[in-house]
């Protein structure tokens, strides 16, 4: 009996424990034993959130910024966050918390209509891949460090989550800011984390945690968090009040806008810029990809061994990037530059090394060579 009406169900209405902690089968066990076992830091689960366990960040006198006491060596409760908090291409539906985001994910880089030239938000694009641009996460800043997981809250309110790790005396203070105290511009995020509005309603404060750059607005067109308040000065007011406060425009942490501006533009000096880019380790690792995917473009015999070398890079971004720059070189130096990474430890580097290899001739691989990209495409098909 057809009747007009609509029934709904749902279990959680927000993210539930298992979305980040994993399954709870092991947990539940751990509750029910008599008596739980107490010296269990899992508490059942497959894995543990530690990487803030027994740190503390000790602010130095000289900087006022802090450092942590440990070095962090992992990102798996970034990567946690990730899952939901990116803009990402699902290449998995088995995903499970605590595993790496890149065997079952592939970020969105800072590519063009996602992210402008300098990596400030543009489309909706979920803070992950901001953050990876940032300072905070390069010194082993986490997002619990900031965020409380449960509640949903900040830790602190106002400046005071800022100044859990930034001195007071120094940053929170009419000398660094050059704003009314009470003032909106005295607010830390209104500089350093500007909003954008999504479906009209909806801010997202710009998680590359940066310095405000008028002079890139002068220079490149870009937007920057002073004319986001001053909407009635140009950049260059902006730009004159940030060199008389400070003597100069400060360079910032993320020093790639030039680079992608003018690989995007096909400006002059686009393949030296993107070659310099690449081969700088100072460059967040999400900016060094971005910019082989545009090398392309300006590859020569002069650059090419900055493929190979790609190819052999620490960060699997940088990997994945590399090899989407070999598609449409000869079939046998693809062959050749792609094929070991068919056995790459990240299922993501592995898939894509099967995508670019997919229009190589059976006969341009020996039986040895076939096997381990036909278990590869499988992977990818899958």
């Amino acid at each position: 009996m057809i009747s007009d009406s609509i029934k709904t169900v749902w279990s959680e209405i927000d993210g539930s424990c298992e979305a980040c902690h994993g399954p709870a089968f092991g947990h539940i066990e751990w509750a029910n034993s008599k008596p739980a076992n107490a010296s269990d830091n899992s508490k059942g689960f497959s894995f543990v959130f530690d990487e803030r366990k027994d740190i503390h960040w000790k602010i130095d006198s000289e900087s006022g910024n802090a450092v942590r006491s440990l070095s962090r060596d992992s990102n798996k409760e970034i990567e946690v966050c990730a899952q939901c908090h990116s803009r990402r291409s699902p290449i998995s539906d088995d995903y499970v918390a605590g595993e790496k985001f890149s065997d079952h994910y592939v970020p969105r880089l800072l590519d063009d209509n996602m992210y402008y030239a300098d990596g400030q938000i543009l489309d909706e694009v979920y803070v992950y891949g901001s953050f990876l641009q940032s300072k905070m996460f390069h010194k082993g800043v986490t997002c619990s460090d900031c965020h409380e997981p449960h509640s949903l809250e900040l830790r602190q309110d106002g400046n005071g989550v800022c100044l859990q790790c930034h001195a007071a005396e120094r940053f929170d203070s009419k000398r660094h800011h050059f704003h009314d105290e009470a003032s909106t511009g005295a607010q830390c995020v209104e500089c350093h984390m500007p909003a954008r509005n999504y479906m009209v309603v909806d801010p997202r404060r710009d998680h590359s945690i940066r310095v405000p750059r008028p002079d890139l607005s002068v220079t490149l067109g870009l937007p920057n968090a002073c004319n986001q308040c001053h909407q009635d000065k140009d950049a260059d007011w902006s730009d004159g009040h940030v060199k008389k406060w400070y003597g100069k425009s400060s360079a910032g942490y993320q020093s790639f806008a030039e680079t992608i501006d003018a690989a995007r533009s096909d400006k002059a000096r686009a393949g030296e810029l993107l070659e310099k880019q690449i081969r700088s380790l100072a460059t967040p690792d999400i900016a060094r990809a971005t910019a082989m995917t545009l090398l392309p473009a300006y590859l020569d015999q002069s650059n090419i061994d900055l493929l190979q070398q790609g190819l052999k890079d620490d960060s699997d971004l940088v990997r994945h990037a590399s090899l989407t720059a070999l598609y449409g070189l000869p079939p046998a130096l693809v062959v050749q530059l792609a094929f070991p990474l068919l056995d790459d430890p990240v299922r993501s580097v592995r898939s894509e090394a099967a995508r670019v290899l997919a229009p190589v001739k059976p006969g341009q691989l020996n039986d040895e060579q076939s096997d381990i990209f036909n278990s590869a495409v499988q992977e990818y098909i899958d």
